[in-house]
């Protein structure tokens, strides 16, 4: 359930996003575009990816903790 302080927000937004210039329109979108292309993901698209990563890891192309931590070592020199 949204809090009346959450209601306000979205309401101030949506108001400023319908009366914003372009450019600034755009900047907006660019700078959420992830979030909002990524926000709905359908189970059909999810399972896929959890097909092909399975697929990877029985190929061996994977790295195993120890490796990402020696990695991360490299990285602080």
């Amino acid at each position: 359930m949204q809090t009346q302080n959450a209601i306000y927000k979205r309401e101030k937004l949506h108001q400023f996003i319908n009366s914003i210039a372009e450019n600034k329109l755009d900047a907006m979108y660019t700078m959420f575009e992830n979030d909002i292309e990524n926000e709905t993901i359908d189970l059909v698209a999810y399972n896929k990816d959890i097909e092909e990563a399975e697929k990877e890891i029985e190929a061996g192309n994977y790295y195993t903790h120890e490796q990402i931590l020696a990695e991360i070592k490299t990285w602080k020199k």
